[in-house]
């Protein structure tokens, strides 16, 4: 890119690229185009959605605020780069608020979800915990109570959900064993599906589904999907039993709310 960059479009890179893995020191190229754009646009939206505001103990008003600066960096980079890519050179990278010069990544504990102690530090740097002061009065996921119990951060509650998300498969995949489309079907549907739009939704929607093949499949993804609890053990994050006893606990939780909501 030879001639200046607009301060916007820098403003605007700033704010979905500042805590990418780029190389701390010294002159680098990085090639960057639609896929990163959309990759690191949904993580930012989902970390400062306004409708996680309880979730986050944020206020509605300042998640709004993040959220509507998100959308707008994103819609000046999709404009940019919507059919082509750009080299970009980076003099220095923005590094997050909070980390130092040297500062070497933040560890997971290695056993055991443990509370940090200091309940004042744990949302500097990049690593943020759940501030309510009680659950949520509704149901919740394993992942979301146990962020919820300050027992994980919002960051590896994200990641757990990114890792499940890969590790399930693929709604084509299941279709052409369930004979319900062929290859050329997949490929058209890739082809015509719009942006953010569901694999399902587009083959209803298309005609190459019915609704009703498309809960079964769906229904099946969610059977054949990989535990969420999973990511924790792998990682050695927990052991089995305490990933059990969290599991109970959960459970018994969505069972109180559940009761109380059909008492009223």
């Amino acid at each position: 890119m030879t001639e200046p960059m607009p301060a916007e479009l820098q403003q605007a890179i700033q704010l979905l690229f500042a805590d990418m893995n780029f190389k701390a020191s010294g002159p680098s190229f990085y090639r960057l185009g639609m896929v990163d754009i959309k990759k690191e646009y949904r993580k930012k939206a989902l970390l400062c959605h306004p409708d996680r505001s309880e979730l986050l103990g944020e206020s509605r008003s300042l998640l709004e605020e993040k959220f509507k600066q998100i959308n707008h960096a994103y819609g000046i980079l999709k404009s940019e780069f919507q059919d082509k890519y750009f080299i970009l050179r980076v003099k220095s990278v923005p590094r997050p608020v909070g980390a130092r010069q040297n500062e070497a990544p933040a560890r997971e504990t290695p056993r055991g979800f443990k509370r940090q102690e200091a309940p004042a530090q744990k949302n500097s740097g990049k690593e943020y915990f759940y501030r309510g002061s009680a659950l949520p009065k509704r149901s919740l996921r394993l992942g979301e109570y146990l962020f919820c119990r300050q027992l994980i951060s919002w960051e590896t509650l994200i990641k757990a959900i990114a890792w499940q998300y890969r590790h399930r498969p693929r709604l084509g995949e299941i279709a052409l064993d369930l004979d319900y489309l062929t290859h050329r079907d997949i490929r058209e549907i890739l082809k015509k599906k719009c942006l953010n739009e569901p694999f399902g939704q587009a083959a209803v929607r298309l005609g190459l589904l019915s609704d009703y093949r498309c809960f079964v499949l769906l229904g099946r993804q969610r059977r054949y999907g990989v535990p969420l609890g999973r990511f924790f053990l792998d990682r050695g994050l927990v052991t089995a039993a305490e990933l059990e006893r969290y599991v109970q606990e959960n459970r018994h939780h969505n069972i109180r709310y559940y009761k109380n909501s059909h008492k009223q």
